[in-house]
Protein backbone atom coordinates (compact mmCIF):
# COMPACT_ATOMS: atom_id res chain seq x y z
CA UNK A 1 0.00 0.00 0.00
CA UNK A 2 1.55 3.32 -1.05
CA UNK A 3 0.98 6.29 1.20
CA UNK A 4 1.42 9.83 -0.08
CA UNK A 5 3.41 12.09 2.20
CA UNK A 6 5.00 15.52 2.30
CA UNK A 7 8.03 16.32 4.43
CA UNK A 8 7.76 19.70 6.12
CA UNK A 9 11.32 19.97 7.39
CA UNK A 10 14.72 18.83 6.15
CA UNK A 11 15.35 16.17 3.53
CA UNK A 12 12.52 14.56 1.56
CA UNK A 13 11.41 11.00 2.23
CA UNK A 14 11.20 10.38 -1.51
CA UNK A 15 9.00 7.36 -2.14
CA UNK A 16 9.52 5.92 1.36
CA UNK A 17 6.37 4.40 2.82
CA UNK A 18 5.14 5.94 6.05
CA UNK A 19 4.62 2.47 7.50
CA UNK A 20 8.32 1.73 7.25
CA UNK A 21 9.20 5.04 8.88
CA UNK A 22 6.59 4.74 11.62
CA UNK A 23 7.97 1.35 12.63
CA UNK A 24 11.07 3.15 13.89
CA UNK A 25 9.29 3.73 17.19
CA UNK A 26 12.25 5.44 18.87
CA UNK A 27 11.85 8.48 16.62
CA UNK A 28 8.09 8.98 17.01
CA UNK A 29 6.84 11.47 19.59
CA UNK A 30 3.18 11.97 18.69
CA UNK A 31 0.76 12.17 15.79
CA UNK A 32 -1.67 15.05 15.30
CA UNK A 33 -4.69 15.08 13.02
CA UNK A 34 -5.00 18.26 10.98
CA UNK A 35 -8.14 18.25 8.83
CA UNK A 36 -7.43 15.86 5.94
CA UNK A 37 -3.82 15.18 6.98
CA UNK A 38 -1.87 13.68 9.83
CA UNK A 39 1.23 15.41 11.10
CA UNK A 40 3.75 12.91 12.45
CA UNK A 41 6.09 14.51 14.97
CA UNK A 42 9.42 12.75 15.34
CA UNK A 43 12.61 13.65 17.17
CA UNK A 44 14.08 14.74 13.84
CA UNK A 45 11.28 16.25 11.73
CA UNK A 46 7.58 16.68 11.07
CA UNK A 47 5.90 14.69 8.32
CA UNK A 48 2.52 15.38 6.73
CA UNK A 49 0.64 12.39 5.35
CA UNK A 50 -2.76 11.68 3.84
CA UNK A 51 -2.90 8.54 5.98
CA UNK A 52 -6.04 8.18 8.14
CA UNK A 53 -6.03 7.90 11.93
CA UNK A 54 -7.62 4.47 11.61
CA UNK A 55 -4.84 3.19 9.35
CA UNK A 56 -2.18 4.74 11.55
CA UNK A 57 -3.60 3.02 14.63
CA UNK A 58 -3.43 -0.29 12.76
CA UNK A 59 0.26 0.32 11.98
CA UNK A 60 1.25 1.39 15.51
CA UNK A 61 1.71 -0.97 18.42
CA UNK A 62 -0.95 -0.44 21.12
CA UNK A 63 1.77 -1.25 23.66
CA UNK A 64 3.77 1.80 22.56
CA UNK A 65 1.09 4.28 21.49
CA UNK A 66 -2.16 5.57 22.96
CA UNK A 67 -4.89 7.71 21.50
CA UNK A 68 -5.56 10.50 23.98
CA UNK A 69 -7.77 12.84 21.98
CA UNK A 70 -9.74 12.86 18.73
CA UNK A 71 -6.73 14.60 17.19
CA UNK A 72 -3.75 13.00 18.99
CA UNK A 73 -1.89 9.71 19.38
CA UNK A 74 1.14 9.76 21.71
CA UNK A 75 4.17 7.53 22.16
CA UNK A 76 3.82 6.54 25.82
CA UNK A 77 7.59 6.20 26.28
CA UNK A 78 8.07 9.84 25.24
CA UNK A 79 5.70 11.31 27.85
CA UNK A 80 7.68 13.59 30.14
CA UNK A 81 4.83 14.63 32.42
CA UNK A 82 1.06 14.98 32.71
CA UNK A 83 -0.23 18.35 33.84
CA UNK A 84 -3.95 19.05 34.30
CA UNK A 85 -5.14 16.66 31.60
CA UNK A 86 -2.34 17.67 29.25
CA UNK A 87 0.64 15.58 28.26
CA UNK A 88 4.04 17.18 27.90
CA UNK A 89 6.33 15.75 25.22
CA UNK A 90 9.21 18.11 24.64
CA UNK A 91 7.77 21.59 24.12
CA UNK A 92 4.35 20.25 23.07
CA UNK A 93 1.35 20.16 25.40
CA UNK A 94 -1.16 17.59 24.17
CA UNK A 95 -4.72 17.58 25.55
CA UNK A 96 -6.29 14.46 27.03
CA UNK A 97 -9.99 14.42 26.17
CA UNK A 98 -12.62 13.09 28.56
CA UNK A 99 -13.60 10.35 26.11
CA UNK A 100 -10.05 8.88 26.06
CA UNK A 101 -8.94 9.76 29.60
CA UNK A 102 -10.05 6.58 31.39
CA UNK A 103 -8.55 4.19 28.82
CA UNK A 104 -5.33 6.21 28.68
CA UNK A 105 -4.73 6.12 32.45
CA UNK A 106 -5.73 2.46 32.57
CA UNK A 107 -3.18 1.61 29.85
CA UNK A 108 -0.45 3.51 31.69
CA UNK A 109 -1.24 1.72 34.93
CA UNK A 110 -1.29 -1.73 33.24
CA UNK A 111 2.14 -1.08 31.78
CA UNK A 112 3.52 0.40 35.02
CA UNK A 113 4.20 3.68 33.23
CA UNK A 114 2.19 5.83 35.64
CA UNK A 115 3.82 9.25 35.69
Amino acid sequence: MKIRCIVIEDEPLALRKIKEYVEQVDYLLFIQRMKDYLQIHTSERKIMTLQTFKNMLEILSPMDFQRVHNSYIVATAKIESIEKNRIRIGKALIPISESYKENFYKALKERNIMI
